[in-house]
């Protein structure tokens, strides 16, 4: 079964909200971002329709529906286990902590939502053999620890 994510963006020119509070209320003056709250305004409760485009952040300054904002998109599949990048095969403890773990998960599908497939698949992948590095690479847990170190 594939999972769902919500993907926000201007539905007229595919601007995509970087969490600032660029949205006024009309009535109260509050200052939020509109995407927290489902466009209710947290200083009296109106509920906004309509969500304007902020063109001073790069958009395109139009007014969409805001229901139209989001997108319900299918979540890649994992290709590999986070579980093999974290394990040492030593002991069944991993060498990081579970904070750490979920800090670079969330760090790559940050970095997959804001770069195109395109981008990842136009980098240069650096292997490591002696076209990059001044060494022989065997696989062994001190070659890991010198690409790391790097």
């Amino acid at each position: 079964m594939m999972q769902k994510n919500i993907r926000i963006s201007c539905p007229k020119c595919e601007w995509k909200p970087d969490g600032g509070s660029y949205w006024q209320c009309s009535i109260c003056k509050t200052k939020w971002n509109t995407f927290e709250t489902r466009a209710h305004c947290p200083g009296c409760g109106k509920v906004y329709d309509v969500t304007v485009c902020p063109k001073s952040r790069g958009g395109c300054g139009e007014l969409s529906p805001h229901d139209d904002w989001y997108e319900e998109v299918e979540k890649p599949k994992n290709e590999f286990s986070f579980k093999s990048i974290f394990s040492s095969g030593k002991s069944s403890q991993p060498p990081v902590t579970a904070n750490d773990k979920k800090w670079v998960e969330q760090s790559l599908l940050f970095l997959a939502e804001i770069f195109e497939p395109i981008y990842f698949k136009s980098l240069e992948t650096i292997t490591p053999d002696k076209e990059y590095f001044d060494r022989n690479f065997t696989g062994t847990e001190e070659d890991a620890e010198d690409i790391l170190e790097r």
